[in-house]
């Protein structure tokens, strides 16, 4: 269950900072279909969560105990770094446009496990999938956290704080990961 959790708060927080939540904000801005945007959104973070387990897994084989939590520290430490720079939103051509369910859907999907690749929610899914015995808990725990960052995080907080207040909240969180992610190295490498 520590997996499942570990991987709720981590990839809420990792996810929030990365590009799924402007890409959810543009596609919502261009099409109007929300149902279809929703349903895309699931099913394409889904899919990532998916490819994120099987990688971890697939790993997880390869490496020694000690091994997979350095994996996982270096996984951890590079999504604190990420929190670092600003994503910039996607471009979207059309901004209103009317178009069908079926292009609302797809385009979305498509999107959003487009610009989820590699970024550190994943990252940090595949390090947490290989250093834990059950990779599925930290793929749903993931998923669950992404799907909170892209779908409901973004109108919570839009306009309710600075941008300021934001940007220092992202240094805080990303320099308290890579901390973090210094003590699971440390014991890791057995140094502490």
């Amino acid at each position: 269950m520590d997996a499942f959790l570990l991987a709720l708060f981590l990839s809420l927080i990792l996810a929030s900072g990365g590009k799924g939540p402007l890409i959810v904000q543009a596609l919502r801005a261009r099409y109007s279909n929300e149902a279809a945007i929703t349903s895309a959104v699931l099913i394409g973070l889904a899919a990532n969560v998916t490819l994120s387990i099987v990688a971890g897994a697939f790993i997880a084989r390869m490496l020694t105990p000690e091994a997979r939590s350095l994996f996982f520290a270096v996984a951890l430490g590079a999504g604190g770094a990420g929190l670092l720079f600003t994503a910039k939103p996607p471009s979207m051509a059309d901004k209103g446009a009317q178009s069908s369910s079926a292009a609302a859907f797809f385009t979305s999907g498509f999107r959003i496990f487009i610009h989820s690749l590699g970024d550190g929610a994943q990252f940090m899914i595949v390090g947490l999938a290989a250093s834990r015995a059950v990779p599925g808990l930290a793929g749903a725990g993931g998923w669950i956290g992404c799907v909170v960052a892209c779908l409901f995080l973004p109108p919570l907080l839009r306009g309710a704080i600075s941008l300021t207040l934001v940007k220092a909240l992202r240094i805080g969180v990303a320099i308290l990961l890579m901390l973090f992610a210094f003590f699971v190295a440390m014991n890791a490498l057995r140094l502490i």
